[in-house]
């Protein structure tokens, strides 16, 4: 006959909770999937974005404790309130119920799913320039002359442009100029013609006020005929790597690699910190929702 199991005293099980893991983390990963975390993390839309989250159940709703909400998140994560307080004589039972099922709903629909790895649909919107911003500096440090963001495709400045023995080194076979003129890198086809590389220039400048977006996809269509090419790497490059040449392998990743705005800054920024001036990042949110509207018209 099996024993009877008794609930343990509130002192026992104070006991249990107080002799885990100590943990200093805003979120921690306590089953597969589930993660509980404080309101530091839950204000975090950029840290949500790395773990991977897609759904977030908030036990302290309201304007008195975290002011969370759909709006707040959103396309981008799936928002439950439950407006408790955090003291003894309030009754939280009421909730049990209907926040275990909604977390169950949650893990059985595979819970967390990393950002790459999600279905495209038409809920997706292209998050303000603010959000974006916060997306840019993933990669800890500084970074090189010229940093390798995709297989063949390299963001560089104005050094690595103009070091050819290193270009031919790493068998570069194109090289897209974003600061293209007499007063900005001035290099050129003529600069190359002892090597191998295709040349190709676009006399942009690095203020809000410039519209680069008429060379998007030119841009696009070279780096892409550099990829088409086998064995075929292309350097992208400005002044300092950071804004012109960003922006334009941004504009390629969107339009031939059909990913979003979000997706393409991700992909690029865990391996080079870029940085497009907040005009090149107004009209690269305005490629996005036109390539967003074209894909979901189909």
């Amino acid at each position: 006959m099996d024993e009877v199991c008794e609930t343990p005293s509130i002192r026992e099980l104070e006991k249990i909770l107080f002799g885990g893991k100590r943990s200093g983390n805003h979120a921690d990963e306590v089953w597969p999937n589930l993660f509980l975390g404080d309101m530091s993390v839950a204000n975090d839309r950029f840290s949500l974005w790395k773990l991977g989250i897609t759904h977030v159940l908030n036990a302290a709703h309201g304007k008195m404790h975290c002011q969370g909400s759909h709006k707040f998140y959103g396309s981008t994560v799936r928002y439950y309130g439950v407006p408790a307080d955090d003291s003894p004589s309030f009754n939280l039972s009421v909730y049990f119920q209907p926040c275990a099922d909604h977390i169950k709903e949650v893990l059985s629909s595979g819970g967390v799913q990393r950002r790459a790895d999600m279905p495209r649909d038409d809920r997706y919107e292209t998050p303000p320039a603010s959000e974006l911003q916060r997306l840019l500096w993933i990669k800890p440090g500084a970074s090189s002359h010229l940093d390798e963001v995709r297989p063949g495709i390299y963001i560089g400045d104005m050094y690595a442009a103009k070091d050819k023995h290193m270009l031919q080194s790493l068998n570069i076979t194109y090289v897209l100029n974003a600061a293209h003129g007499k007063f900005n890198v001035n290099t050129g086809a003529s600069y190359y013609r002892d090597t191998k590389i295709t040349y190709r220039g676009v006399e942009a400048f690095d203020m809000p006020s410039f519209d680069l977006s008429p060379f998007f996809y030119t841009a696009a269509k070279f780096i892409k005929s550099a990829m088409s090419t086998p064995g075929g790497k292309v350097l992208v490059h400005c002044a300092m790597g950071l804004s012109r040449s960003s922006s334009l392998v941004l504009a390629y990743l969107m339009i031939h690699e059909d990913m979003t705005l979000v997706e393409a800054i991700k992909a690029v920024a865990q391996h080079r910190n870029i940085c497009p001036n907040s005009g090149f990042m107004e009209q690269l949110r305005e490629l996005d929702k036109k390539l967003h509207f074209q894909r979901t018209a189909l």
